[in-house]
């Protein structure tokens, strides 16, 4: 889980850095996208068993 919402927030800081972004929109989004997908993975692991 720590692993996917460090590296989707990772990724959304180097692009606001790319970007050249006042605020750190991309930073936010990405980490909301690590959140979700380590939720889908923790619930499709569960489902398996």
């Amino acid at each position: 889980m720590a692993a996917a919402i460090g590296l989707f927030t990772y990724g959304g800081m180097r692009l606001d850095e790319y970007i050249e972004s006042e605020k750190p929109i991309l930073t936010v989004i990405g980490a909301l996208l690590g959140v979700v997908t380590a939720i889908y993975y923790v619930i499709k692991d569960f489902q398996r068993k």
